[in-house]
């Protein structure tokens, strides 16, 4: 699972990362989201970009990583408008860019999964209490 949660070729480590904690916050009940923030701050994500995304403003975000985040969000939801953001990101990134980000989404989704199965999740805490993922 590490090699594939590691793999990325393509991406800036600022749409990279996005992703995954894009997806994190609509997946994880509180063990993982710290994690992602710590592997963004360690791949040199700034403070700025880490805060629109926690704070969930993708208009404040350059206009790149903004496609990457509504990408990520319409995944993560389901929420219908996959092709049209997909289109976005294989124009500027190409079908490279486009798989790397559906294995960031995927390995995103995965973690909580085999942490809550094997009984190892942190309990559920509220939405609004993520702001503690950015010291970490």
């Amino acid at each position: 699972m590490m090699p594939l949660a590691r793999f990325r070729r393509a991406l800036p480590a600022e749409a990279y990362h996005l992703a995954r904690i894009v997806t994190a916050l609509h997946e994880d009940c509180g063990t993982c989201l710290p994690m992602e923030v710590r592997f963004a701050k360690q791949a040199g994500v700034s403070v700025a970009i880490l805060d629109s995304i926690l704070d969930e403003n993708p208009c404040s975000l350059s206009p790149d990583l903004a496609v990457v985040y509504f990408f990520a969000e319409a995944v993560a939801t389901a929420s219908g408008e996959e092709d049209t953001w997909r289109e976005a990101i294989f124009r500027r990134y190409g079908d490279i860019g486009v798989i790397e980000l559906s294995l960031a989404i995927a390995v995103s989704r995965m973690f909580p999964t085999v942490l809550h199965a094997m009984g190892y999740a942190a309990p559920c805490v509220p939405r609004n209490t993520q702001v503690g993922a950015r010291d970490r």
